[in-house]
């Protein structure tokens, strides 16, 4: 399981490069993320390039130890590749699968995921899933980051 914190630093260090170091964190805005925290720089660049806002407004949280979602990846990942936001779900535009409601927030992230090739969801069906709720495993992690951002496949093993 990836936690938001972990996220943070895979998809900078893969939309930038692998020596690729935020600046550090001067003034911490989520309460649960101090400038000491050992992600804070990473957290705060995506607060500062506007990828996340948070977990929580009231109080502002980041929730930094909280696993990272399906649902919330897709948004994650194409946020911090500059992919525009998608147009709402509804109408002509559904989602494709059945758990995922077309009045649900992350459906334009979630089509567009599906559109440009960087998923397929969980089980073809019938009927299709996503399975928005379900976390992220490193493995389906590594496979989001590569097919995002173009990057080479390597195989490690004998």
């Amino acid at each position: 399981m990836i936690t938001r914190k972990e996220m943070a630093k895979y998809l900078l260090t893969a939309s930038e490069n692998t020596g690729y170091t935020p600046p550090a964190c001067t003034t911490p805005t989520f309460n649960d993320v101090p400038c000491s925290h050992p992600y804070a720089a990473w957290i705060y660049e995506l607060v500062r390039r506007d990828i996340t806002a948070g977990c929580s407004s009231s109080p502002p949280n980041y929730c930094p130890d909280n696993p990272v979602t399906r649902q919330q990846m897709v948004v994650f990942i194409q946020r911090t590749n500059l992919v525009p936001e998608p147009p709402a779900c509804g109408g002509g535009n559904p989602s494709g699968f059945a758990d995922v409601p077309n009045a649900s927030t992350f459906c334009p992230w979630i089509n567009k995921a599906i559109s440009t090739g960087l998923t397929v969801g969980c089980a073809t069906g019938p009927p299709a899933l996503f399975c928005p709720g379900d976390n992220v495993g490193r493995q389906a992690m590594a496979t989001f980051i590569r097919k995002e951002f173009a990057l080479p496949f390597i195989a490690v093993g004998p």
